[in-house]
């Protein structure tokens, strides 16, 4: 069983190597359990490093059955698509207003709009409602960013600058209100 195990993380690795689903230095996600940059990539097993600075090492035959997520293979830009949980309470136009306004400003945000698009008034930020719930209207904001990295702190940016913008307006998620009316039944 050993050999045959080895066998196959041999024969992997070697399709690895001649058809490069990856390469050293992208940024890969593996069945959705394992997230890191590639940093080295032997006939028995890949290395990638994780976010927290850790490295995992994977044997070929599982990389041979899993599906992988390269970020890096043609293109490291990244859209982000954000969700936002609103209360119908909310001034919808004002909050789709502010959402695009903190996305379009931040720093990271890529415009990747043609020149008549451009000239055409196509946003540099999409911002859209997507559902209706029973307590909450979702909006989703999509944006891109210049890779992995940049979108994670792109979205805890907003994240931030939103909900500070919306508690300056006393718009507060829809389930904060129904946290603290459960919590109070419970303390009558």
């Amino acid at each position: 069983f050993q050999s045959r195990y080895a066998f196959s993380n041999i024969i992997t690795g070697f399709f690895i190597v001649v058809f490069r689903p990856f390469r050293v230095n992208d940024t890969i996600q593996i069945a959705n359990k394992y997230k890191g940059v590639v940093e080295d990539i032997t006939i028995r097993h890949i290395v990638i490093k994780d976010y927290e600075n850790r490295r995992i090492l994977i044997p070929n035959s599982i990389i041979n059955s899993e599906i992988i997520v390269n970020s890096d293979i043609l293109d490291r830009r990244i859209k982000k698509l954000i969700d936002f949980y609103i209360p119908y309470s909310a001034p919808l136009k004002q909050v789709l207003s502010i959402i695009k306004e903190e996305a379009s400003n931040h720093r990271l945000c890529l415009d990747i709009r043609t020149e008549d698009e451009r000239n055409n008034d196509v946003q540099k930020v999409s911002v859209r409602v997507v559902k209706l719930t029973e307590t909450a209207v979702i909006v989703r904001l999509g944006i891109w960013s210049e890779d992995e990295d940049s979108a994670w702190t792109l979205q805890t940016d907003i994240y931030e600058s939103v909900k500070l913008r919306f508690e300056e307006l006393g718009i507060y998620s829809p389930f904060e209100s129904a946290f603290f009316l459960t919590r109070k039944d419970k303390l009558d």
